[in-house]
């Protein structure tokens, strides 16, 4: 590929931009997330927006009222955006904005933070660090018994269905995420839906995740994936589900296997909290 000299070669690559845009159109979270803020935030507090992508919960914290905001972005070309936007709005001297890795980020020994927000969502945290960003907050001591984190857990659950994978007049047999807004996928859920994991982000969480779980067949027909779905609670009674930037489903493939009403199959589930599906191991017996 040729080089246009604009960029050095190996500093050419895909930028998250387009999903950072992509969140700020979601008005499904924006709206829990802020009411989850307006609720919790008092003058006195220091906030610690963590993955703060284009500064939007930053921005909604400091509107809130905390006396300050701490906004962390891994990305420098996404955190350059989020400073304009700090700018922008008039809050630049409210919120310190930091580069660096969530899972490793060392935060100046003397802060302790009331507050954290950290939307860093995925079905099973199989794709993003939030676990592991949670953790190393955790290990530090930058966070207190009392400290509030939004969102506070989130839950997974799964079951056995059978997935039309053929689009467009191909069989694409392939991982999915069912964003809220794609329409051409069909499933029809076989077995009860179950909970495989609840995460707690105010306590310290194992990396690897591993669980056999038995669920019961409630529709007899071909099995050929699970479905993996989460939500997350954000303030005591709101939650976030399935939109269209956050917790998207996700069919995983599986050989095929006819099941019959009434029979129970065990599934082991096991994998890395933020290690994508490359590590994520389905066994069904």
């Amino acid at each position: 590929m040729k080089n246009d000299g604009m960029l050095p070669m190996e500093d050419k690559a895909f930028s998250s931009i387009d999903f950072v845009g992509q969140c700020l159109f979601d008005p499904e979270k924006a709206e829990v997330f802020e009411t989850a803020i307006r609720d919790v935030v008092r003058p006195e507090h220091t906030v610690l927006d963590v993955g703060t992508g284009s500064g939007i919960l930053a921005l909604l914290a400091a509107r809130a009222g905390a006396k300050k905001v701490v906004a962390l972005e891994f990305d420098p070309f996404v955190a350059g955006i989020a400073k304009e936007n700090f700018k922008n709005n008039g809050f630049e001297d409210k919120i310190e904005l930091l580069v660096g890795d969530a899972r490793t980020h060392r935060f100046d020994p003397s802060m302790r933070f009331d507050i954290v927000t950290m939307e860093m969502l995925s079905s099973g945290m199989v794709d993003e660090m939030q676990v592991q960003a949670a953790n190393n907050l955790l290990a530090q001591g930058a966070v207190r018994a009392d400290t509030v984190f939004l969102p506070g857990s989130q839950e997974t659950s799964i079951s056995l269905v059978n997935a039309d994978f053929n689009l467009f007049g191909l069989h694409m047999k392939m991982i999915l995420h069912v964003w809220k807004i794609f329409k051409n996928i069909k499933v029809a859920e076989l077995t009860e839906t179950v909970s495989l994991n609840h995460i707690h982000f105010n306590k310290n969480n194992e990396e690897l995740f591993d669980r056999a779980i038995r669920l019961k067949v409630v529709q007899g027909g071909v099995m050929n994936a699970l479905w993996l779905s989460s939500r997350a609670a954000v303030g005591s009674e709101r939650f976030l589900e399935s939109t269209i930037s956050v917790n998207a489903p996700v069919a995983i493939p599986l050989p095929e296997r006819k099941v019959s009403k009434g029979e129970e199959i065990e599934v082991r589930v096991r994998y890395k909290f933020g290690h994508g599906y490359q590590n994520f191991q389905v066994h069904v017996k």
